[in-house]
């Protein structure tokens, strides 16, 4: 893989004229592999990315930030990373201007700032950046940045629910289940739950298992209930390991082979160190 990598930069390379003609411009994919070779310590490649980056192209600005934010072939430097955000940002690319809002939000190669870092996330999420619309509303929410409001936490988390974002769509339903800036409806937080849980979010999963269970915006239903405690636990979520473990435990009266399986979640549990797991299955 690498070597075809190299030759595809080679072959740029042999393009260029010994005139001194304006260098190749590199696609986005192109731009792509060139990250991977300066990850290789791949110095025509490097040079590559930050002459492009340096002629005002978005995409190479994006990855002449990640290059030293990540520290791929070259020392981390946030600083450096910031100032080709920054410059991206300026042009209205939504992707550097959320990765500049994370670096004021932090304080990474700038001084925290988070009345900068609300104004990029805020400027990102309205460019249709979903991972800003999310941060948003976990600002709106605890108040981390801007003044609590659940209207608006309950807005951002379901613009970005609506635009396909897995978190989102799990705290949007979170919203409704407890009527945080918005009316109370456990039919949709059902709804946006299940998206989620489709997505394999895994708390979205053990919150359609609990909905299930209970009978929380969807028809009572014990076999599915389990079904996708299965799942959530299956993907390490810790609750729904417990909750899979007591829920054999507690009905292994009606199946002999509920108690074997109460007892392989519940050890599963404790081995991550649960203690909650640990004590029933002492009951067990």
């Amino acid at each position: 893989m690498l070597e075809h990598l190299k030759k595809k930069i080679q072959d740029s390379f042999s393009a260029l004229a010994p005139t001194k003609l304006a260098p190749k411009k590199y696609t986005p994919a192109q731009l792509e592999d060139l990250f991977v070779l300066c990850g290789r310590g791949d110095q025509d490649a490097l040079a590559a990315v930050l002459a492009q980056a340096k002629s005002g192209d978005l995409k190479a600005q994006v990855i002449a930030g990640q290059i030293y934010y990540g520290g791929q072939g070259v020392s981390v430097d946030y600083s450096l990373a910031t100032r080709w955000w920054r410059q991206a940002a300026e042009q209205g690319d939504a992707d550097a201007m959320c990765r500049l809002a994370n670096n004021y939000f932090e304080g990474w190669g700038v001084e925290r700032d988070l009345s900068q870092a609300v104004a990029w996330y805020t400027k990102s999420a309205e460019a249709g950046q979903t991972y800003a619309m999310q941060v948003l509303g976990e600002m709106h929410r605890t108040g981390n940045g801007v003044e609590a409001d659940a209207s608006k936490a309950f807005q951002w988390f379901l613009k970005a629910a609506e635009a396909g974002d897995i978190v989102s769509q799990h705290s949007a339903a979170m919203c409704y289940a407890m009527g945080f800036g918005t009316t109370q409806s456990s039919t949709e937080a059902f709804k946006w739950a299940m998206k989620s849980a489709e997505n394999n979010f895994a708390e979205g999963q053990r919150y359609v298992a609990l909905c299930y269970l209970n009978g929380n915006g969807v028809e009572q239903d014990h076999e599915a209930a389990t079904d996708w405690f299965t799942r959530s636990a299956n993907l390490g979520n810790l609750d729904a390991i417990y909750s899979l473990g007591a829920l054999y435990s507690n009905n292994r009266h009606l199946d002999t082979s509920f108690a074997e399986k109460a007892k392989f979640w519940l050890s599963k549990g404790a081995d991550l160190g649960d203690k909650r797991c640990a004590d029933e299955l002492i009951r067990l």
